[in-house]
């Protein structure tokens, strides 16, 4: 069902400003992001950038942006407060003008066995967020500079600050070193330590060395994020304040305690003070193992203590750029449930210069997807999404964050499994949850009692099983279903999102009701009592399998995959009017055909904007049946986002380079990115209330003589029939993702493992479901 949009869309591209654009070519981008529904931007200088940061010709751009985004109509501008990240440094300038104002480390290193020595060094890459004087020069030549050429926007057009991954653990310069510890420092931390807690910080730090129990973390822990807090986090929320504005971003490694502490001092300590807080989940798992229930937890935490306002994500960045429209939706819900209204599309580049610098993951959430379009729509999903957060979450269990590494991840991923809702609470904190957990002593205590139980599975047994459930979700058979993340409302609302990767028939139990209802692969159900529920609509018309003549609004691609500076491909049928795309951009690629150079000085406007930019095209050529060979001239890097060179032309192709003639029969669109548009005549049996698609994830537009039906995002990919019947002119137009320019040879998994394993497009699965 589409939702008309009346707020602002939730949508806010991450928008790269790479290259050295004119002011035209930015318009031109942004007058496109409007015609999709967007109305925000992030301006983010980032890899690719070709304008010195913070130069008056950044700051003319970032002028220029705002000068017409004001007259295009745009809601919000958000300014990102650094170049590239982590925030702090104003890209090194504040360190350079200053080396003391970079981190103090406690290094402890070990003289002699069982003997240490303690020395106070600075890293090269970190601010000292612990010193006033090193903030305010971060805010002196960042903030400031933005005031004087643009704070005529502020509190109006422009809405705050994006900061990004500010923390305490970038010192891999002095890890290099062979320190046993790096601990960040401060003047006055060893006094402060000693008034907590009556002894010496470092006496006692040697001794949890010898004892293997660093007993004195608490007290540094609580220490580090007061002070982190104050320095920075109010600082910043502070100097945006007396500016009409919001400090929003996010901070690092929110995901598990012990990370989240080493960079943070204590996560919910430092992002409660952001005025708008926000989190980090680029990857967007969607199971349960693999959700990231303590980086929303703590987002959560930090939206309550701001009064629900609301919260900020930065999403998709080191997806895959074939993650289908319908999985983006279904993670919108997923941030709502812990009160996120805002989603950051990671990462929009003006054009994928950047890729030359970031080798190893490209997600584009702007036009260079040929599925833009349907952005309208995935911006109405985001709003519907995102008008959960309004409602009152309901909590079972409270859930006790320590200033010292513990399990929550663990504890916080079986609670989701086992269907209940939480909250997160400092350590001293009150709450008024009827069960508190705690990790401790290598099992979970339960407070009001003081029991502890060894595992989860005895928590389950002694506490939660006893647990009124306002809402649940069964499976048919009875059994409380499983890989379902629940989140019930104080006003009877219900959230489902699938888990399982899998369809499924399922019932809600709420209170004394019993609701039955179907979940899609990566599907959403939502119950809200005061809402005219839906009938069960009649089983609607499938499209036919067979019978489509099946053709390509863009020229087919394949990417030359050099192996010792060759590409081999052959031709089944001679072919016409062929052009190789050649990049101009990062290492300089020089091509021989046969033998033959490779002229190309025309325009690559054969390519998605974005790419169009940075290839040059020869002249259209002809090749006859046969091997034919691609050679470099010398030896070139071949950036996995970013070909050396396309073979582009009217011609099917496999994964092993065989190319032959294209029979408008959607075969052989191995390397295809654009619009693929299916047409035939079928016939309509009266009655017929509504169509279905296959479109295997892909964005997808239905017509009917003609007159289309509106775009469809996610599953049910159904359109309601306005009376059709008889013979009818069907037209249904899939848009892909860009993702087939980039093959699959250039993603081994030497390179493409761990937390990039995912980022890579899946080339070998089928494009469409439909044939000739």
């Amino acid at each position: 069902m589409n939702i008309a949009i009346k707020e602002e869309c939730p949508l806010i591209p991450m928008w790269a400003i790479t290259g050295n654009p004119s002011r035209d070519f930015l318009r031109e981008r942004m007058k496109n992001f409007k015609s999709v529904g967007i109305t925000q931007l992030v301006i983010y200088p980032r890899h690719g950038l070709e304008v010195e940061y913070m130069s008056e010709a950044w700051l003319d751009i970032c002028e220029w942006i705002c000068e017409d985004a004001a007259a295009l109509g745009f809601t919000s501008i958000w300014l990102y407060d650094e170049k590239n990240w982590p925030s702090g440094t104003c890209n090194g300038e504040v360190i350079r003008q200053n080396p003391d104002h970079a981190l103090r480390v406690l290094c402890v290193k070990e003289s002699s066995p069982g003997q240490y020595e303690f020395l106070i060094r600075r890293g090269k890459e970190m601010l000292d967020l612990f010193e006033p004087e090193a903030v305010d020069s971060f805010i002196r030549l960042t903030h400031e500079r933005y005031k004087k050429r643009v704070g005529k926007y502020f509190g109006n057009l422009i809405k705050g600050f994006f900061t990004d991954e500010p923390q305490l653990s970038r010192i891999q310069d002095l890890a290099q070193e062979g320190y046993i510890k790096l601990l960040p420092f401060y003047d006055g931390l060893e006094d402060e330590y000693r008034q907590a807690t009556g002894g010496d910080l470092k006496a006692d730090i040697i001794r949890g060395i010898k004892t293997g129990a660093d007993f004195w973390q608490e007290q540094y822990n609580r220490l580090c994020a007061k002070r982190f807090r104050v320095n920075f986090a109010e600082r910043l929320s502070a100097w945006c304040g007396r500016h009409d504005l919001l400090l929003t971003g996010h901070l690092m490694n929110e995901y598990s305690s012990y990370h989240a502490l080493k960079s943070n001092g204590h996560a919910l300590e430092v992002l409660s003070a952001f005025t708008l807080p926000g989190i980090d989940d680029i990857d967007i798992p969607q199971t349960n193992d693999h959700l990231e229930y303590l980086t929303f937890s703590t987002a959560m935490y930090a939206i309550e203590k701001q009064g629900c306002r609301g919260g900020l994500a930065e999403l998709f960045a080191i997806k895959s750029c074939d993650t289908t429209l319908e999985e983006m939706c279904t993670h919108f819900y997923i941030c709502a449930a812990f009160g996120i209204d805002r989603y950051i599309m990671a990462v929009a580049q003006t054009e994928a210069r950047g890729n030359i610098h970031k080798k190893i993951y490209f997600n584009p959430t702007s036009e260079t997807q040929p599925w833009f379009p349907a952005y309208r729509e995935l911006g109405e999903c985001a709003a519907a999404a995102a008008r959960l957060t309004k409602k009152e979450r309901h909590y079972d269990v409270a859930v006790r964050y320590p200033y010292t590494p513990q399990p929550l991840a663990e504890l916080l991923a079986s609670l989701a499994g086992f269907q209940l809702s939480w909250q997160l609470v400092l350590p001293e904190e009150a709450t008024d949850a009827p069960i508190i957990l705690s990790c401790t002593d290598g099992g979970i205590m339960e407070e009001r009692t003081q029991s502890f139980c060894f595992n989860f599975g005895k928590v389950k047994q002694d506490f939660l099983d006893e647990i009124e459930r306002k809402a649940a979700v069964y499976e048919q058979d009875g059994r409380l279903a499983r890989d379902v993340f629940l989140r019930s409302f104080k006003d009877d609302c219900v959230l489902v999102v699938n888990l399982s990767g899998r369809e499924r028939d399922l019932v809600l139990k709420l209170h004394d009701r019993e609701i039955p209802f179907h979940l899609y692969k990566h599907g959403v159900f939502t119950w809200d009592p005061a809402e005219k529920q839906q009938k069960t609509a009649p089983e609607p018309l499938a499209l036919p399998k067979d019978g489509w003549q099946i053709t390509l609004d863009s020229p087919n691609t394949m990417r030359a995959e050099f192996e010792n500076g060759v590409c081999e491909f052959t031709l089944t049928d001679d072919l016409n009017d062929l052009k190789l795309l050649v990049r101009n951009c990062g290492d300089p690629v020089e091509l021989l055909l046969d033998g033959e150079k490779v002229t190309a000085s025309a325009s690559g406007d054969s390519l998605v904007q974005g790419f169009r930019e940075l290839y040059q095209a020869t002249v259209p050529f002809n090749l006859s049946r046969g091997k034919h060979v691609l050679t470099l001239v010398r030896e070139a890097e071949d950036y996995p986002f970013l070909p050396s060179a396309l073979l582009i032309g009217d011609f099917a192709a496999d994964p092993e380079k065989n190319l032959s003639v294209y029979k408008n029969d959607g075969i052989g669109l191995y390397g295809y990115v654009g619009k693929i548009i299916l047409k035939r005549q079928l016939e309509i049996p009266a009655g017929t209330t509504a169509i279905s698609a296959n479109t295997l994830g892909l964005a997808a537009e239905l017509a009917l003589d003609g007159v289309s039906l509106g775009r469809r995002i996610r599953n049910p990919f159904c359109w309601e029939n306005p009376g059709k019947s008889g013979t009818v002119d069907v037209e249904l137009i899939l848009y892909t993702s860009c993702g087939r320019y980039f093959g699959e040879k250039m993603f081994p998994a030497s390179v493409f493992h761990h937390w990039v394993k995912n980022s890579w497009p899946r080339n070998r699965k089928p494009l469409i479901s439909y044939s000739k």
